[in-house]
């Protein structure tokens, strides 16, 4: 889906470091791909730096017993035009 991604993809997610994944949100930049990625501010970021993905942190503030556990991806206009959303329990 990534690959075949239009216009914008938005990821939130509490944990975002699988490789191959990123590297496919990065070819997806580098050809004109809007990219939003939300993470938890718990969750390590160097992979996402070293590729030089856009991210924001999600922060607690004073309650760290509070997560952003949200794990989705919109994709804006997907397989023939469609906004496709894809949600579920892992984390990537």
């Amino acid at each position: 889906l990534i690959r075949c991604e239009q216009k914008g993809i938005k990821i939130a997610s509490y944990y975002l470091s699988n490789y191959p994944i990123l590297k496919e949100l990065r070819a997806a930049i580098d050809r004109g791909v809007s990219v939003e990625i939300i993470i938890d501010e718990t969750s390590p970021v160097e992979a996402i730096q070293s590729l030089g993905l856009p991210y924001k942190t999600w922060k607690h503030s004073n309650r760290p017993e509070l997560l952003m556990h949200h794990k989705f991806i919109l994709f804006q206009s997907n397989i023939d035009g469609d906004a496709i959303l894809v949600n579920g329990s892992f984390n990537l």
